[in-house]
């Protein structure tokens, strides 16, 4: 229900894939059966087609080694489909620098692991939307031209798909910040003096999914009440992997307790493919 509100559910899946389809197993019952010299001569035809496709598929293998086309088609058809998304492993290596690896698309979370960068000039509304949490227009295109970093990873020793630690360093010259996005309800306390949060010290109350989108591949959805609003950042990855869009919508707490006018962004991050980790 909380994932039906930001994008269409997934299409109605078929219990049986199209390819598989058949004619009706009832179809003999609507027709009288042919005369036995029909079938014989239909089963003597089909013999003949079976041993000559069954020749000249031997013929091939021992002339170039490799199999018919049509037998690799039904090789691909009995093997399950890979992922869309293009999934990635990260090694580290002896000096601390971290390059993108190929990964099996067991591991769905690990398309988002890696470090990316804010491309600021892609932003759409980011300007209206620090300006909704309090910033003055002049503050408001600083921070959203600011360098703005984050590096995702698998929470030590969890096995919960979708669960990360993120490190972010969002330019304010506060250092990097780190913080464990786990899957359900959970909160996050802050010391105060934050642009989005508020000058008070205070929790944000969050809610995290990690869900499968039938365009985009997985989503990592955080719903958030914070003491100044309500807000919901949504990130998903486009171009095999190698951007990640975040789509954040912000509420603004009125003084009566009401919700004021919605502001929404979007904001474009690009994969570093080759970076030394940020708490190093």
């Amino acid at each position: 229900l909380r994932l039906a509100r930001h994008y269409p559910p997934p299409p109605r899946r078929l219990s049986v894939p199209p390819r598989f389809y058949t004619q009706s197993p009832a179809r003999h019952l609507l027709y009288p059966a042919p005369p036995l010299f029909l079938s014989l001569r239909r089963m003597s035809s089909c013999l003949n087609a079976i041993a000559a496709t069954t020749t000249a598929a031997y013929c091939l293998i021992r002339v170039t080694g490799r199999q018919s086309t049509s037998s690799h088609y039904q090789r691909q058809l009995a093997t399950p489909p890979q992922s869309r998304t293009v999934q990635q492993r990260f090694q580290s290596s002896g000096s601390g620098v971290v390059a993108a690896m190929a990964a099996p698309a067991a591991e769905s979370e690990a398309t988002f692991v890696g470090r990316w960068s804010r491309r600021s000039e892609e932003s759409i509304n980011a300007v209206a939307y620090l300006q909704a949490h309090g910033l003055t227009p002049e503050k408001a295109a600083e921070r959203a031209a600011a360098p703005y970093e984050q590096e995702w990873r698998r929470t030590p020793g969890s096995t919960e798909d979708g669960e990360f630690l993120i490190l972010t360093d969002p330019g304010t010259g506060r250092g990097v910040r780190s913080l464990v996005y786990p899957l359900g309800d959970w909160e996050e306390p802050f010391a105060g003096k934050s642009e989005l949060f508020g000058q008070e010290p205070g929790k944000v109350f969050r809610h995290t999914t990690w869900e499968e989108h039938p365009t985009w591949g997985h989503v990592h959805l955080t719903e958030s009440v914070t003491p100044v609003g309500w807000e919901t950042t949504q990130r998903h990855l486009e171009d095999g992997g190698m951007k990640m869009i975040m789509d954040r919508t912000y509420t603004p707490k009125m003084p009566d307790g009401s919700g004021g006018d919605k502001v929404s962004s979007s904001e474009t991050f690009a994969r570093i493919k080759v970076f030394k980790p940020m708490d190093q």
